[in-house]
């Protein structure tokens, strides 16, 4: 119930729209989630022209914001991009100088504009701490049975489908989800942030430990040491602590027992496809626990562990430690000598490889949460290896070849 207006040219907010939208429409045809927030934002233009750049952009600014105020939005948030940064254009100090223009509604500026302000990452991380700075209220008085999820990662495509499982879990503890920082929120849900006595974050790298480190020193917020469980054994331990954080430490044991049951139901028909198969994996996540944990169940035997570098996750960490092989730091080019030297049947990779002698899938950024992420994953590995290593249709080049001679 906010909106944005990108002080720049329409170009700049046609790019932000245009992204917005292509996500939008990605979760609504692969996953039928219609997330109206992308598919229509609220987001308008300052519409900055020659004129401005040089004489400075505060008049259309303040025109924009005035056509902006008659949807009577609850907050304005003044996003900066590269040219309003480059001319110098204190969005702070012009936001200061507006607020007679729109009495009782918050106008909060953003230091995204990409330039002086850093990258596309660092625009997200201001964006969060800026918005939570401006409206949380941090004297709200905590209500028990609240939580609140902080860091999610508004571009995945599973976002509303992992918060859905999350949702469900919370509800076997009688808990319920009061604010989503920052995803699909209103403003007064962001004032009373403080309302939630525990928050959970969703994933453990560099936006989310630092966002965490933000809410605990400025608001004296609470967090549960786990982000979001991916895995039986996570899930598991994950459901403990949030119980037990809680005061509701024996409303976990039955939906645990359950999914204890189906999992280990499920491997007895896994096992029998997957045992002995050769396992190699190469990801940029540094935490493959939840892929070890159904491969080894699985009876399957892990060859080697390649982690690549990322600036999103950093420590490789495992309970498996010791059980297979780990390389840190792997490069890429040794990628084709290993599976000569190691012969894997199933290759799993973070990102795209074409042209091997084995069977290749795909490990996601993004996983999906609950007890059984790696399970869904596993089935699609029994598929995979009983299919031919090189479709048939491949072999139409020979029949091409022989009718043109």
């Amino acid at each position: 119930d906010a909106a944005v207006i990108a002080h720049g040219p329409r170009s700049c907010t046609h790019i932000a729209n245009q992204t917005l939208q292509a996500s939008g429409m990605h979760a609504l045809q692969r996953t039928d989630t219609a997330i109206p927030e992308q598919l229509r934002p609220n987001l308008f233009s300052s519409e900055m022209d020659e004129a401005a750049v040089i004489y400075g952009g505060s008049v259309t600014l303040r025109t924009t914001l005035r056509q902006v105020l008659r949807y009577q939005p609850r907050a304005v948030f003044f996003a900066g991009t590269c040219p309003s940064a480059i001319i110098g254009d204190d969005l702070p100090q012009i936001a200061a100088t507006m607020a007679t223009e729109a009495p009782g509604v918050p106008l909060i500026p953003l230091s995204t504009d990409g330039n002086l302000a850093g990258d596309y990452m660092q625009g997200v991380i201001n964006a969060c701490i800026e918005t939570a700075a401006a409206l949380i209220d941090p004297h709200c008085p905590p209500q028990d049975g609240l939580v609140n999820i902080v860091a999610e990662k508004n571009i995945a495509t599973n976002s509303e489908d992992n918060l859905a499982e999350i949702r469900r879990l919370l509800g076997a503890l009688d808990l319920r989800i009061h604010c989503r920082f920052v995803r699909r929120t209103s403003v007064a849900t962001l004032r009373g942030f403080c309302k939630a006595p525990l928050n959970l974050l969703a994933d453990d790298d560099y936006l989310g430990r630092l966002l965490q480190g933000f809410l605990e020193e400025r608001f004296g917020a609470r967090f549960a040491s786990r982000p979001f469980p991916v895995g039986l054994a996570a899930t598991v331990a994950w459901l403990h602590e949030v119980a037990t954080l809680s005061g509701r430490s024996q409303q976990a044991e039955p939906l645990i027992e359950q999914a204890q049951a189906e999992y280990q139901q499920a491997m007895q028909c896994l096992r029998r496809d997957l045992a002995g198969r050769r396992l190699m994996i190469i990801t940029y996540n540094h935490d493959v626990d939840w892929l070890v944990e159904v491969a080894l169940d699985a009876g399957m035997e892990i060859v080697k562990v390649g982690i690549l570098n990322s600036i999103a996750d950093h420590g490789f960490r495992s309970r498996y430690a010791g059980q297979f092989s780990v390389e840190t730091g792997y490069p890429l080019e040794q990628c084709e000598a290993d599976i000569a030297v190691l012969k894997p049947q199933l290759l799993l990779a973070s990102y795209p490889l074409e042209g091997l002698a084995l069977h290749v899938d795909s490990i996601p950024l993004c996983p999906d949460v609950g007890f059984f992420s790696g399970l869904r994953l596993a089935r699609r590995w029994v598929t995979l290896l009983k299919a031919p290593l090189q479709e048939g249709w491949r072999k139409d080049r020979a029949l091409l070849a022989d009718n043109q001679s």
